[in-house]
């Protein structure tokens, strides 16, 4: 077990970070659990959370390779890895996806791999979905693929949507950025939702107290303060509109002023496309796009103290930091890191308003 040096990061009580790791359903047991060297869980918007485990293979009372057993663990089989200060909690599961050994005068094994959002990466597919909406399809292709569904219903229906030689998980990223939606994994619950901005924060931080480390970058937003998206709608043979701008925010979290409404300039922008359905899904579209360019008006990174409660696609608070950038922020990116310093969680967040 791995203490946390209190020189740097101090707390108001000793906390100890502790971790399981479960390999097909069965907890490691404290002999293989004792060879852990380093368990990485890094969570990125858009692309499968990893995790690497970290392994010592030498038994130094018996000089042998087998203070864990090399043949141990194999491709695709599932891992799940539980973090926390005293007491863990499930931050990932997947499956093995690589197994890298170095013999040497440090010896040790990697043992890396993904998400279940990784199964979608694996083949090509050609096919047509015909009258569904696109959480219709995405809740198809989760059952398909062995996942539940959770999803946010989108009412527009699609006459034709194709999916044209293109992975399971490229072709449903596609169809998630085009109207702003989130997609993502937890344990075998394939999630396709609208962002979570607006949600209460998982953890609330006071700078100087629980937090020592954080930056943030505020951008001036040079395209995007009016959207106009024009496309054709095939049934009525008419060219159909929508507009978004100020006041189609999907919120502010908590602030008053958007980063479009504090921008040196206007920064209209139109978009042709031949996807709109009808005048109301331009308009959805308009507005998501919208959202698309303000997200990008503040970013921020820090690091804390390990908390499994950090996670993609939360909100945190962080109050000291002054009137401006105190606040809710939301995470779009995470690495959850345990080794012989301890356990600490970068984070990667993002607001929309001051």
């Amino acid at each position: 077990m791995i203490l946390m040096h209190s020189h740097e990061m101090p707390m108001k009580e000793i906390q100890v970070p502790n971790f399981d790791i479960y390999k097909n359903g069965s907890k490691l047991s404290l002999k293989e659990k004792a060879c852990v060297e380093e368990i990485i869980i890094d969570e990125k918007k858009d692309i499968p959370a990893s995790f690497m485990i970290k392994y010592n293979i030498v038994d130094f009372k018996k000089f042998a390779w087998d203070a864990i057993d090399l043949v141990e663990f194999q491709i695709g089989d599932t891992i799940r890895v539980d973090l926390g200060m005293d007491q863990p909690q499930q931050v990932i599961s997947g499956e093995i996806d690589s197994m890298n050994v170095v013999f040497g005068e440090h010896s040790y094994m990697e043992i890396s791999g993904f998400n279940l959002l990784y199964k979608l990466t694996f083949g090509r597919k050609t096919r047509k979905f015909e009258n569904m909406t696109a959480s219709d399809i995405v809740s198809s292709i989760a059952s398909e693929s062995g996942l539940s569904p959770q999803v946010d219903s989108t009412k527009t229906k699609h006459e034709i949507i194709t999916q044209n030689n293109k992975s399971n998980y490229l072709f449903l990223m596609n169809l998630a950025k085009r109207i702003d939606y989130e997609l993502m994994v937890n344990d075998k619950t394939l999630i396709f939702r609208k962002s979570r901005e607006n949600d209460s924060p998982v953890v609330k931080f006071t700078f100087g107290v629980d937090i020592f480390d954080f930056s943030t970058q505020m951008v001036n937003l040079d395209q995007g303060s009016q959207v106009e998206v024009r496309g054709w709608d095939m049934n009525k043979k008419e060219a159909v509109t929508g507009s978004a701008s100020s006041g189609d925010e999907d919120g502010k979290m908590g602030k008053s002023e958007s980063g479009f409404s504090i921008a040196s300039r206007q920064s209209p922008v139109q978009w042709q496309t031949a996807m709109p359905v009808d005048r109301q899904d331009a308009g959805n579209l308009a507005r998501e796009r919208y959202n698309q360019y303000l997200m990008k008006f503040m970013t921020g990174s820090g690091q804390c103290s390990g908390n499994p409660d950090i996670r993609l696609g939360k909100t945190i608070d962080i109050q000291g930091l002054g009137k401006r950038y105190s606040g809710k922020y939301y995470i779009h990116a995470t690495t959850h890191r345990l080794d012989e310093d301890g356990y600490y969680t970068d984070f990667s967040v993002r607001k929309t308003a001051i």
